[in-house]
């Protein structure tokens, strides 16, 4: 069955001139380290399909050299010849970035752990780090006690509450936060009736706290949802990148600057400088510490008052900052400060007609040269003439691909270059060939989550050539 499957998708990938890559490296319960690659590629019928080339033993030291040995050998095992490699997306460790680069290939790094990075970073400022940490605390509380768990659904049922749960979060995975935070948010006043004792009742947020993590939902529910959307190996998402980056990059410049934000009484420098700008982030962490059961509402504000809201205002705005900007600058490193990288990024958004040059800035950054690479079948003559006839319809094929009516973000890029596409024949290879590419290394994290479903506990003693055959039948099922 392994054979006949393995004979299906060569026939597929043979068919194709482009094919995308990604690869990760994954440890089995038992111990047994695996190095996982699909690979991706756009049929001639515009049809995006993945394909699960192997999970196999990598008993080796996970360096750049053998991890180079391991990837070409299941290349070279495939049939796959380098020069239809379009770019390989993998996370940003030293070893594997080094290990592209030996092999010369294109690289893209995964957005998925970009911007787990960047979150990650973000929630380590100190304000934020004390509310995650409370947060937690408190689902621990009820994690560990049948009690607590009535005394909460009781609370939940007098004060008229939603009947959630306590739910678990990762350290690891920082979109599993949210959900503890929003416990925090929608049961805050149950919480606050059955949690009598000092070492509960220290763990709830204070009144600025709950403040504090209401802006910070704000900000990362959209990244959740962006980052969910980004993991899709059905849709293409390569060519979201760079829109992706320039938006986060606008909506989240300096504050002073934002449309949203009343500048009106602040000078410019106000909400761009830090709040304390001669100390670390564990200086105002005592704005956020007020009490508990302070009631805020009601009557006029006195000169203290509203000197204190100023400042929590103030602050609020200043970790906001502090969020994005570490979000930004992580992204940044990975896309922005890297040209090459960025190059591709911009062919792949130019090449989705939802977008064209409308994240691109100047018109004039998407050049014929830009796109006069080996796919896009020129001539070999060197003829003179011929070149500039040859360079003449391109420049025509380009302002016409400009020129075609708006796409709505909705639409699906596929479906518009299979009907569209021989119209225009050049850019419509081009476009095979960078839009395959994943915007994430999702699809390999996906294999070895198959992986964990077949080398479990009870099956520890599997043979690795033994589970890479059936992690390889798992994950290409669809052909059998």
């Amino acid at each position: 069955m392994y054979g006949e499957i393995k004979l299906i998708i060569q026939t597929k990938l043979s068919s194709v001139k482009f094919i995308a890559l990604t690869t990760d490296c994954w440890t089995s319960n038992n111990g047994h380290p695996f190095i996982g690659l699909t690979a991706h590629a756009i049929s001639n019928e515009w049809k995006l399909e993945t394909f699960c080339l192997a999970c196999t033993s990598l008993d080796v030291d996970h360096t750049a050299q053998n991890l180079q040995r391991s990837i070409k050998e299941i290349l070279l095992e495939w049939k796959i010849d380098n020069e239809k490699i379009t770019a390989i997306t993998t996370d940003c460790g030293a070893n594997i970035v080094k290990a592209v680069g030996l092999m010369n290939f294109n690289h893209v790094a995964c957005f998925g752990h970009a911007l787990n990075t960047g979150v990650t970073r973000a929630f380590n400022i100190q304000p934020i780090k004390v509310c995650i940490t409370n947060a937690t605390r408190i689902r621990s509380i009820f994690h560990y006690s049948n009690k607590m768990k009535r005394l909460l659904l009781e609370a939940q049922n007098e004060l008229k509450l939603p009947t959630l749960v306590a739910p678990s979060s990762s350290e690891t995975r920082w979109w599993s936060v949210m959900p503890c935070l929003y416990f925090v948010k929608t049961q805050y006043s149950a919480l606050l009736q059955i949690f009598t004792i000092p070492k509960h009742y220290n763990s709830l947020p204070t009144r600025n706290q709950m403040k504090l993590i209401n802006h910070l939902l704000k900000i990362i529910e959209p990244l959740k949802m962006l980052g969910e959307s980004m993991a899709s190996e059905k849709n293409i998402t390569i060519s979201d990148l760079w829109p992706i980056y320039q938006k986060l990059n606008l909506m989240y410049k300096p504050l002073s600057q934002r449309n949203d934000v009343d500048c009106n009484n602040l000078s410019d420098n106000e909400y761009s400088a830090p709040l304390f700008p001669n100390s670390d982030d564990s200086d105002y962490t005592e704005i956020f510490t007020q009490p508990r059961n302070q009631d805020d509402s009601g009557g006029e504000d006195n000169e203290e008052e509203t000197s204190e809201k100023n400042s929590l205002s103030q602050a609020l705005k200043h970790v906001e900052q502090l969020v994005v900007s570490e979000i930004l600058e992580t992204l940044s490193k990975r896309y922005y400060y890297n040209e090459h990288t960025m190059q591709l990024l911009q062919k792949a958004s130019f090449l989705d007609p939802r977008y064209r040059n409308k994240h691109l800035g100047d018109q004039n950054q998407i050049s014929i040269a830009a796109f006069l690479d080996n796919s896009t079948s020129l001539p070999t003559s060197h003829e003179v003439s011929t070149a500039e006839s040859e360079v003449e319809s391109i420049n025509k094929e380009i302002q016409g691909y400009l020129q075609m009516p708006i796409v709505y973000l909705s639409a699906s890029p596929k479906n518009w270059w299979e009907k569209y596409g021989t119209e225009f024949p050049r850019l419509d290879t081009l476009a095979k060939k960078y839009l395959c590419i994943p915007g994430t290394s999702v699809p390999c994290e996906r294999l070895f989550s198959t992986g964990g479903n077949i080398c479990t506990d009870n099956r520890a003693s599997l043979a690795p050539g033994h589970a890479e055959q059936l992690i390889f039948l798992s994950k290409n099922s669809q052909f059998l």
